[in-house]
């Protein structure tokens, strides 16, 4: 009968120098003759051990730009939550002109605009910074022990990269708002929303601009890919308006 067991996962490798998971068992046994022995086993648990490795990254990454999600990140802020991080500052970000562009130019073309969104978000943040995806076309960067004067610092280096950054004649601007929290008491959720209230007061001030100047380019591009001229496409966008109204 079994008396004692010992089990743990290790790594091990091949002659050929590849490595491999081996989950190792070995149970202590009396034998029926009287005496002990060990039955040893070991099973190469390679293929198992990647694939809960890609659903562990799977379940806190998000599947079109690699960035974290928003489960990772609030795991992250319960973990940060301590006296030794103080003060944390929180950055919110949203793609100005997103629906316009998925509703002109496809939802794939969307999807690019948010991946390269990523990109300038990672060129312009710290290591030790955490880039989420929060929601649809909404970005969270958590920046701990940064206070409000860094934090606008990161922002202003955001703002730099998106006017530098050049993607399919789209003019990629952010509606940026920053909350910081400086007192253990207060809650994630009241940073949160502070900092999406000011986001959203910055996306007024921007959102027009930003779609006028998107619309511009596409009439541009139009102009120099086709026959027709800029002009054209005004007056045919404004009897496809008049119809439309009439038709209800």
């Amino acid at each position: 009968m079994a008396e004692e067991k010992l089990e743990y996962i290790g790594e091990s490798r091949k002659k050929t120098g590849e490595k491999y998971y081996v989950h190792f068992s070995e149970i202590k046994v009396s034998l029926p003759r009287g005496g002990e022995g060990i039955l040893s086993m070991q099973l190469d648990i390679t293929e198992l051990k990647e694939k809960g490795d890609k659903l562990r990254y799977l379940s806190y990454h998000d599947g079109l730009t690699d960035l974290y999600n928003r489960t990772y990140l609030e795991e992250e802020l319960s973990r940060l939550d301590t006296e030794r991080q103080l003060p944390i500052s929180l950055i919110m970000c949203d793609v100005n002109g997103m629906k316009l562009v998925n509703d002109t130019c496809g939802h794939k073309m969307g999807d690019r605009l948010l991946t390269k969104v990523a990109e300038v978000l990672r060129k312009s943040t710290r290591d030790e910074d955490i880039i989420a995806c929060w929601a649809g076309d909404e970005f969270v960067i958590l920046l701990p022990q940064t206070n409000s004067e860094l934090a606008r610092k990161i922002v202003e280096r955001i703002e730099k990269n998106c006017e530098e950054t050049e993607f399919e004649n789209i003019s990629i601007t952010l509606g940026i708002g920053i909350a910081v929290k400086s007192d253990k008491e207060e809650e994630f959720d009241e940073v949160l929303t502070r900092a999406d209230e000011r986001m959203c007061k910055e996306k007024l001030t921007k959102i027009q601009s930003a779609e006028n100047k998107l619309v511009q380019n596409m009439l541009n591009t139009l102009a120099a890919k086709s026959a027709e001229t800029k002009e054209h496409a005004v007056r045919m966008s404004s009897l496809a308006y008049e119809l439309g109204e009439k038709s209800g």
